[in-house]
């Protein structure tokens, strides 16, 4: 098996994934800014489920990798420093 590059690594169908839910969420936290609570609250909820899929297509197409581990676990700080600024605003 040939080895895999950063470049191919980071266009993964997992990673993609996660590149997506971390677009999702910082446009999460615009709108919350922007008061628009249930769109926000909306784009988190399908940000979360994005983060189910993503690890079972890693796991489907042997996609795992040490670049994804990472990028999904900066994706899922981001998203609970999303969620705590809400919490603590209510």
């Amino acid at each position: 098996m040939a080895k895999a590059t950063l470049s191919s690594i980071v266009r993964f169908k997992p990673n993609l994934i996660t590149f997506l839910r971390f677009i999702m969420i910082l446009a999460s936290a615009q709108f919350y800014q922007a008061d628009f609570v249930l769109t926000s609250a909306g784009i988190t909820m399908i940000s979360v489920i994005l983060d189910y899929v993503d690890g079972m297509v890693a796991r489907k197409y042997s996609q795992c990798t040490f670049f994804g581990e990472g990028l999904d676990w900066i994706t899922d700080l981001t998203t609970t420093i999303v969620v705590c600024q809400w919490l603590t605003s209510l």
